[in-house]
């Protein structure tokens, strides 16, 4: 479980979708908590980073079937 102390905002974290991996099934959007992911032009795309959890969550990086998305930290405050 991550803490609150390191938790990272989404300012402080990359997220990336590969438009080659991503195949527009939607399972993204419909698990992200806090509904920070759309499909758009049939690529997974971030309508929201500030509410994004990024680090602390990433079940969207989980969840994609083909491996599309990552979310990784670039530096822990």
């Amino acid at each position: 479980m991550v803490s609150v102390s390191n938790a990272i905002s989404a300012r402080e974290a990359e997220w990336k979708v590969d438009p080659e991996k991503c195949i527009n099934c939607g399972d993204c959007m419909l698990i992200c908590p806090v509904g920070a992911l759309k499909v758009r032009n049939k690529v997974a795309v971030m309508v929201d980073p500030a509410s994004c959890c990024r680090e602390s969550c990433r079940i969207c990086e989980y969840f994609c079937p083909t491996g599309a998305i990552t979310a990784h930290a670039l530096r822990w405050s």
